[in-house]
């Protein structure tokens, strides 16, 4: 009987939402959501198109550090799609049409150029980058999203100066 009980309970509560003991989540807010699916897109198209600034670039200095843009940019896509599993919200699973495009320049670019280019819009992906993150950090509400956010900041002002640094 009294496991019936608390069977009955239980599919209740799983109905509801809740668990006894289990704090239950709270909705996100569309200033997370919209953040994270951003996010996602911009890590998506920063991973690609330093893999093909890796097999691209000329100069050492900028292979190097296109290497280290794609894990850099793999580990805080993955801290984003951990956040999103958390909250079961739907991730995008590829960059925007816009970015795509600049993947695709990259790769059709004559050599002698590309070194240039993705230093300048790499520069410019990792302002934008900033700016929507600074935004999540004013206006988010999920703690551990803004975590995340605030991971990404540091990882996004180390890659500026990097980048800064090669431009010179």
């Amino acid at each position: 009987m009294l496991l019936r009980r608390f069977a009955a309970a239980a599919a209740s509560a799983t109905v509801l939402g809740v668990l006894p003991g289990v704090p239950a989540l709270a909705e996100p807010s569309d200033q997370d959501i919209d953040y994270l699916r951003a996010v996602t897109q911009m890590h998506l198209a920063e991973i690609e198109q330093a893999r093909v600034g890796w097999y691209r670039a000329t100069d050492p200095d900028i292979k190097e550090l296109a290497g280290k843009l794609v894990t850099s940019h793999i580990r805080l896509n993955a801290a984003v799609g951990q956040q999103a599993r958390r909250l079961r919200i739907q991730m995008p699973s590829e960059p925007t049409p816009e970015q795509q495009a600049l993947i695709r320049q990259y790769e059709s670019v004559p050599a002698e150029q590309f070194d240039q280019l993705f230093v300048t819009t790499q520069l410019a992906a990792h302002k934008q980058t900033r700016k929507l993150t600074d935004r999540q950090l004013r206006k988010g509400d999920d703690e551990d999203i803004l975590d995340v956010a605030m991971l990404s900041v540091r990882h996004i002002k180390s890659h500026q100066k990097a980048l800064e640094e090669v431009a010179e």
